[in-house]
């Protein structure tokens, strides 16, 4: 099984979609961002390899927030952080949605819905 990035998406399939769509200035910038990153499109750093030495070319991310490569180390890094709170027993991981209808009641009346939702669904845990 193959694997892409969204940069192969995006050099794939971004000419023809932006043939047909107008992007916004913002859109151009992540799409450029993204299409150019970990390329000589933005320059490189002589790197060094710890265990022998060797010096090579390591190519300038784009730090965009949206780049997927870029936030990649950012996430496991924060992972790895937050992680350490932890204490050492099983864990679940739980979403609790309301109904798309409710979301103006919830936007406008914010703590008071929070709290009956979190409640409720403590009660339904317990």
């Amino acid at each position: 099984m193959s694997s892409y990035t969204i940069q192969d998406i995006f050099k794939t399939y971004a000419p023809d979609y932006i043939k047909k769509h107008k992007l916004s200035k913002e859109q151009w910038k992540v799409y450029n961002a993204i299409r150019n990153c970990g390329t000589k499109e933005l320059g490189f750093h002589i790197c060094t390899c710890e265990e022998c030495g060797e010096e090579y070319f390591g190519y300038n991310s784009c730090r965009n927030r949206h780049c997927l490569m870029c936030q990649n180390y950012a996430r496991e890094k924060w992972i790895q952080k937050e992680s350490s709170y932890l204490l050492d027993s099983r864990y679940f991981h739980i979403i609790t949605t309301v109904p798309y209808e409710l979301n103006e009641i919830f936007m406008y009346n914010q703590k008071i819905c929070y709290n009956i939702l979190f409640k409720s669904t403590s009660e339904t845990i317990l």
